[in-house]
C-alpha cells in the first residue's frame, strides 16, 4: 500500500498477508484506513519511478533496472523556516492562553475541594481502530 490513494499502479492484493499469525488482514485494513485518513493524496511532481534496462559491455539486455525518487522534505532553508514559523504560531499560543491560565489558577487556588473533586488529566483515543475507518469531516 502506498501513501497516495490514486494514480496508476500495479496493486498488490491484501490477501499476500494471509500466512501470517493473528489477524493480518484486519492490521492491514487498519493501516490503509489510517493511510485513507491522514495521509493519501494524488499522485504528483514530487514523485517519480523510472523502469529501464541494463546492457552488458556488449550492449546486451542483462536486467531490469528501477529508479525512484520521492520529495520527503524541504532543503534545509524550508525546514528552518517552517520550524520558525511554528515557533512564531506557539509563542502567539503562549501569549494568548496565558491570562486564561492564570484565572483557572486564581479560581482553584480559592478552592481546594473543587480542585480533589476534578478527574486526573489523560488523553485517550476516543474509538480504538474503529476510528481509522471512520471518514474525517472535512468543514467547508
Amino acid at each position: 500500500m502506498r501513501c497516495f490513494g490514486s494514480g496508476q499502479r500495479a496493486r498488490l492484493e491484501p490477501s499476500i498477508y494471509t500466512h501470517l499469525s493473528g489477524d493480518p488482514i484486519g492490521t492491514h485494513q487498519y493501516y490503509k484506513d489510517t493511510r485513507d485518513k491522514h495521509l493519501a493524496h494524488p499522485v504528483n511532481a514530487f514523485e517519480e519511478v523510472r523502469v529501464g534496462i541494463a546492457t552488458g559491455e556488449s550492449g546486451e539486455p542483462i536486467g531490469i533496472g528501477h529508479l525512484a525518487a520521492f520529495r520527503i522534505c524541504d532543503a534545509a532553508e524550508g525546514v528552518a523556516q517552517l520550524g520558525a514559523m511554528a515557533s512564531v504560531a506557539m509563542q502567539h499560543v503562549a501569549k494568548s492562553i496565558q491570562p486564561l491560565e492564570e484565572a483557572i489558577l486564581t479560581r482553584v487556588k480559592g478552592n481546594i475541594d473543587m480542585l480533589a473533586a476534578l478527574k486526573p488529566l489523560r488523553i485517550q483515543p476516543q474509538g480504538g481502530s474503529e476510528a481509522a475507518s471512520t471518514p474525517r469531516i472535512t468543514h467547508g
